[in-house]
């Protein structure tokens, strides 16, 4: 604006986005001997049991679909500065040490969250979402810091983890693919967001039946977006 001089003026344009909605179901089947088993010999409820064990894995399976899609949509979308690489075995002629050597990542990491700053024109990458066997290598960094706790944080690890003076928050999950440590760009105004999760109906419960084989079904219904696909990159972890 400040080079046009003649007539400056901004262009305003709504785009809309289309949502379609998706079921996500998943049901379990038990006896009523069972049922009165555990009721009897440890005082469980069996239906409340199976109700979490199925809350949860629908859960994981959302987070795992949506992992894929940013993952699938940086290579399908992004130029290649978007990608990184970085081994977790010194070379042959390092002498320090694997501790000294992933020191390393930190560089790579630098490097994809400041191209998702140029790119976005938002701010650079500040959250990364790997693996557990993956995030072993940044606890070995000096800037690792942890003041979460599994149970609080997350039925499958940290996720209050930070890294390179709170640059970074880890979020770990076996959910994501090992060999991938995806850097993600994550707003606190919707506004600014480069991907939308959209619950249509939140879960819903279906009794079983009045029959000699119980079942109980959870069925969700939601819709997913992507806006910004600079707003995502990913660093390769090799042998």
């Amino acid at each position: 604006l400040e080079e046009n001089r003649i007539n400056p003026r901004v262009n305003l344009t709504v785009d809309k986005i289309r949502l379609y909605a998706r079921d996500r179901q998943i049901s379990a089947n038990w006896t009523i001997n069972m049922e009165q088993d555990m009721r009897a010999l440890f005082d469980v409820s069996m239906q409340a049991e199976i109700v979490n064990l199925l809350g949860q894995q629908v859960a994981l399976d959302i987070d795992r679909e949506i992992i894929n899609a940013l993952i699938t949509a940086n290579n399908r979308l992004n130029a290649a500065n978007h990608r990184g690489t970085f081994n977790r075995t010194p070379p042959t002629a390092y002498t320090w040490g694997a501790k000294y050597w992933h020191e390393n990542i930190i560089v790579k990491l630098n490097e994809l969250s400041a191209q998702i700053y140029t790119d976005t024109n938002i701010d650079a990458g500040n959250t990364i979402l790997a693996n557990p066997l993956d995030v072993a290598i940044l606890e070995d960094l000096q800037t690792f810091n942890y003041t979460g706790t599994s149970s609080a944080d997350g039925d499958l690890g940290y996720r209050s983890a930070t890294v390179a003076g709170g640059k970074w928050k880890i979020l770990t999950s076996a959910v994501v693919p090992q060999g991938t440590m995806l850097m993600v760009y994550k707003p606190v105004e919707e506004l600014k967001s480069i991907y939308f999760y959209a619950p249509y109906v939140p879960a819903v419960l279906h009794p079983y039946p009045l029959g000699y084989t119980p079942s109980l079904t959870i069925l969700s219904r939601y819709a997913t977006a992507l806006v910004r696909s600079q707003g995502i990159a990913y660093l390769t972890i090799g042998a």
